[in-house]
């Protein structure tokens, strides 16, 4: 993986907050990180791999996290990666994909979202912008 610092940070970022929220403990997650090792990465999904795959075995709900940079954010690559992910979330009861992105582009990625929603016909996938995170 050779993400920027301030990716790799995202990507952390929405590892803890996924964490903080398992109260029950019940959750396996699969993370892109350096330091993670190859055989716990997420597998690729349509074409893209996710900064984060989860399961919660309690309700059976799936997490796709994704950090996205401000330079990254808005690229026709980022689109169809969110597009990719959205479009497997919908056919998943009870999913949600998590987007970590510098708290300054957290109306942009929202928009930005809602709109892939639209396009896709994805309205049932639930979805976060992580707001409190660094720049």
């Amino acid at each position: 993986m050779s993400e920027s610092i301030t990716h790799q940070n995202l990507v952390k970022a929405i590892h803890t907050w996924l964490k903080n929220e398992n109260t029950n403990n019940d959750m396996s997650i699969l993370v892109d990180l350096p330091e993670e090792d190859t055989t716990n990465r997420p597998t690729m999904i349509n074409g893209f791999r996710p900064d984060l795959y989860a399961k919660r075995v309690s309700d059976n709900r799936i997490y796709i996290g994704e950090a996205k940079t401000k330079k990254d954010l808005e690229t026709q690559h980022s689109r169809r990666q969110l597009r990719a992910f959205l479009e497997h979330l919908s056919i998943l009861e009870n999913s949600i994909l998590i987007l970590g992105v510098p708290w300054a582009m957290v109306p942009c990625a929202r928009g930005l979202i809602e709109r892939i929603k639209i396009d896709s016909k994805t309205n049932c996938v639930d979805f976060i912008v992580l707001d409190r995170l660094p720049g």
